[in-house]
């Protein structure tokens, strides 16, 4: 209830807002959006632009007024003595960068590479790829591996193909700082990778890329421009809403963590794949290696879908069918028509083995 400004702005409808919460989507919970002063700040941690916005000189001071937050202040300095006097934002400043300097730094300009594209889209000004080389964020893990024989493959670099699943780092103001990360000291959540591109600063680029294409020397010009993934989150038991999660059996400590593949499909920066992970049909199997090329290597039992929409659960479907599942919800199918096969899902298949074998 502040005493809000003008209803019009150069003679257009200006409508006023109260917003104090954050709506996570991937976490499906509420938690303190911050101060106002912050708004803009947040914001600019989804961006799929920060290498552009990083070169502003300053932050510009968000529109909204921060009322409550100014009442607030000005309540604490008349009651404390001089000298003793901390506001709320200095108080969150200070948590913030305090948190800041506590996380690792974990992007890096060259540490995501990618070879040839299969398809330039010299309209969109992009290049896809089926494959990208990652080196490992390993200040991003946990110190069980950053020590032993994982600190000795350091140097090595992992490759990503379309169709993997892997684990992404992302922020999340709504989600309780205290929480478990392991393997990793940053927050993070499973999912798969449907498509890769590269966004290419003019036409010209991409033009000389396609003329480059066909002789298998697009190297030269391969070099500009950030790599982004499209993916389509995994959800774990903690994704899914409180009435559905009441309908899900116990969790069994024998068996492996289950993941449900979903119909949420979303566009982050390459640099925020912290480590692959392997999805298994069945709930009891006999797992891989626990780490790859040093990397921390997940297992999860999937063989359910949540769809959002519907809110509800059902079969996903043969795991075989999970890549070509994945690209239904992509907004890149041209692109990824372009290629000549459906590369196989790297999961391993438990069930469908064992039924091939009895039918054999």
């Amino acid at each position: 209830t502040p005493s809000t400004g003008p209803s019009t702005i150069a003679g257009t409808p200006c409508i006023h807002y109260h917003c104090s919460r954050f709506w996570s989507l991937g976490r499906r919970s509420f938690g303190p959006s911050g101060p106002m002063e912050g708004r803009v700040l947040r914001g600019r941690k989804y961006s799929a632009h920060k290498a552009a916005l990083s070169k502003l000189q300053q932050i510009p001071p968000s529109p909204a007024k921060s009322t409550a937050s100014a009442k607030k202040r000005r309540k604490q300095s008349e009651k404390a003595p001089i000298g003793t006097i901390q506001s709320v934002s200095m108080r969150d400043h200070t948590q913030k960068k305090a948190k800041t300097e506590e996380q690792p730094i974990i992007l890096h300009k060259t540490r995501v590479s990618c070879s040839d594209p299969f398809h330039v889209d010299v309209s969109a000004m992009k290049s896809f790829y089926e494959e990208m080389c990652i080196i490992p964020p390993f200040d991003s893990y946990d110190n069980r591996f950053s020590t032993g024989k994982s600190a000795k493959m350091r140097r090595g670099q992992w490759k990503v193909k379309l169709g993997d699943t892997v684990t992404i780092t992302y922020e999340d103001d709504a989600v309780d700082s205290s929480a478990t990360h392991f393997p990793f000291v940053v927050r993070w959540a499973p999912a798969e990778i449907i498509s890769i591109y590269r966004v290419h600063k003019t036409k010209g680029l991409c033009e000389s890329l396609c003329e480059k294409l066909p002789k298998g020397d697009t190297q030269k010009g391969n070099d500009a421009g950030e790599i982004m993934v499209e993916i389509r989150w995994l959800y774990r038991r903690d994704d899914v809403s409180e009435a559905m999660k009441k309908k899900l059996n116990p969790v069994d400590s024998n068996e492996l963590e289950e993941v449900f593949e979903t119909d949420i499909v979303e566009l982050v920066s390459a640099e925020t794949i912290l480590s692959p992970i392997r999805l298994h049909d069945v709930a009891t199997p006999s797992t891989g290696p626990s780490t790859i090329a040093g990397t921390p290597c997940i297992h999860y039992h999937c063989s359910r879908f949540w769809s959002l929409g519907r809110r509800s659960f059902g079969p996903s479907g043969p795991m075989e069918g999970r890549v070509l599942r994945g690209r239904k919800y992509s907004a890149h199918k041209a692109a990824l028509s372009k290629l000549q096969q459906i590369p196989p899902s790297p999961a391993k298949s438990t069930a469908s083995a064992k039924k091939r074998r009895k039918q054999s």
